[in-house]
């Protein structure tokens, strides 16, 4: 099955059947079995010949940040089309490519996942970072720092919060 998904792939695209193989390998690194990577592969493809990007990398990013983030690869693909949707905002939005809005959502991933962030919120403050000069996996980190530290209960920021009237 997943031979055939990228025989199609590489005949149906700009990609070839090798470059899409690595694509489904990158998947399966990640867990995602044959239904999940089958699923997801054509999404993934697009989002790299859109970009530009390299389609391993790409796979690699993809698998990787929606970990982080916390969002499961459906059978149906549909969690990965929402997040794809975002990420390619984020790319026409702001200063940054795919790739690094994804390293973005790798680095800060966790922390809106406890959070229980949505995912259109995080991509518009990601954006505004960008817009700063502030992109990739700086942004994720830096933007995970933030939420961290606004929730302490504790320290300059708890200080600062206080003397506000916020909490978080």
């Amino acid at each position: 099955l997943l031979d055939k998904a990228a025989m199609d792939a590489g005949k149906a695209t700009s990609k070839t059947a090798a470059e899409a193989a690595d694509a489904l390998g990158y998947m399966a690194l990640a867990g995602w079995n044959v239904n999940q990577s089958t699923a997801a592969l054509m999404p993934v493809l697009r989002l790299s010949e859109t970009t530009q990007a390299d389609l391993a990398t790409t796979s690699d990013l993809v698998t990787g940040s929606m970990a982080s983030m916390g969002i499961a690869m459906d059978s149906e693909g549909k969690n990965i089309s929402r997040y794809l949707d975002v990420v390619v905002a984020m790319n026409n939005k702001s200063k940054q490519s795919a790739s690094e809005a994804m390293e973005a959502f790798t680095g800060v991933g966790a922390t809106l996942k406890r959070w229980n962030t949505p995912i259109e919120e995080s991509a518009a403050v990601l954006g505004v970072l960008a817009n700063r000069d502030i992109i990739g996996s700086e942004a994720g980190n830096s933007l995970s720092s933030i939420m961290i530290n606004i929730t302490k209960k504790s320290g300059e920021s708890a200080k600062a919060m206080e003397a506000l009237g916020l909490s978080a």
